[in-house]
């Protein structure tokens, strides 16, 4: 497997990035700062990272939101469907209810007004052998079509009561899935308004910012003395030769998937960072690692914290090249693990993506798809 070794300043590439979210707003609680910035940054880059770290969480919570109402949308909409359905059978049930009931109140209204429809009778009332034998005969066709109908007439009755049943349950499931499909709607539109005000303010910060601030905020794309443990193309991010494409770029015999989705990841250093996007030009740090192992045909969730409750759980000290790390609590970051304690990440406004030391931000768990 080729290793290639990186010692790249950054070029004036100031893509936006964020390092994204779970939780609360400004005005919910106090600031969530990194907790190991870097000890050179200004006031300013410290606040910049701090604004651009809630509106990360902010947008976490948006795209959970969405991803909730397009179950509940679902739901609901199939919900319908098995109402519909349920109605339509209560009707045929219904139907075959009353084809049979005629002849249940026929006899039942025969037998009130003594009818002979017994064996008995036929002894009794017969005036002679043959009419006799007529009479038992006729009565056995009768007894049996008469069983027959009664017979069916249950069965109808049984099916039109489930259909009923069936077809209430439905009605409650509707509404209830209507009803939380409009309320997580409401929702989703509340924390839609809220990202707009927190993205609005990291990127007034980050204007306010002096050319220095931003280049030294941005840091670079790789780090100095980067060993890659896969191999590499040419970055989209890279003045030259433009994106790579991922179907030119090979994997050794029994690589893992999440050595592949390394390497697609890697075609995107140097993209910017957008709220909500999922490439294949800018990237927030779930849409990157959602794209990435897409390119190595696995899907896996939207979100970070619904990626982190799924795959396999993966010990630090057992960190493969491509494995998704977690970080802050609750879960509101997740990066592709890059080897000797980096990952490949979308990182945060101003910031490209990029690869960067683990140790910069609280580590939360990993997973293996």
């Amino acid at each position: 497997m080729a290793y290639l070794v990186f010692n790249r300043p950054v070029r004036g590439i100031l893509a936006c990035g964020l390092i994204v979210a779970g939780i609360a707003m400004v005005s919910s609680g106090p600031a969530l700062a990194d907790p190991q910035l870097p000890s050179t940054a200004s006031q300013a880059e410290q606040q910049l990272a701090e604004l651009g770290h809630q509106a990360e969480i902010v947008n976490e919570q948006v795209l959970g939101a969405q991803a909730d109402f397009d179950t509940k949308h679902a739901q609901q909409a199939d919900s319908e469907a098995k109402l519909a359905a349920a109605g339509a059978s209560l009707r045929d049930a219904q139907g075959q209810q009353e084809q049979f009931r005629g002849t249940v109140d026929a006899l039942t209204s025969a037998n009130y007004q003594g009818a002979r429809l017994n064996r008995l009778s036929a002894l009794m009332f017969s005036k002679s052998p043959q009419e006799l034998l007529d009479q038992m005969s006729g009565l056995d066709v009768l007894a049996t079509d008469t069983t027959e109908r009664v017979n069916s007439y249950a069965v109808a009755s049984a099916h039109a009561a489930q259909a009923a049943s069936d077809a209430n349950s439905a009605t409650t499931a509707a509404k209830a899935a209507s009803d939380a499909a409009a309320a997580l709607q409401i929702d989703l539109k509340k924390k839609r308004s809220e990202l707009t005000t927190q993205t609005s303010a990291v990127r007034a910060k980050y204007n306010s910012l002096t050319n220095a601030e931003r280049i030294s905020y941005a840091g670079t794309t790789v780090p100095a003395g980067f060993v890659s443990p896969v191999p590499m193309g040419t970055s989209s991010g890279a003045s030259a030769g433009g994106p790579a494409s991922t179907s030119t770029l090979t994997l050794a015999a029994g690589s893992s998937a999440g050595a592949g989705a390394l390497q697609a990841a890697m075609t995107k250093l140097g993209l910017p960072y957008v709220w909500g996007a999922t490439g294949p030009n800018s990237f927030d740090c779930s849409g990157l690692t959602q794209w990435a192992y897409h390119q190595v045909g696995i899907s896996i969730p939207r979100v970070a914290d619904a990626q982190a409750s799924s795959g396999q759980a993966v010990s630090r000290d057992q960190l493969q090249p491509g494995d998704l790390v977690f970080f802050y609590s609750p879960i509101s970051h997740v990066g592709l693990y890059a080897g000797n304690g980096n990952i490949l990440h979308a990182s945060t406004e101003g910031q490209p993506v990029k690869i960067s030391s683990m140790g910069n931000m609280p580590y939360a768990g990993a997973r293996r798809y």
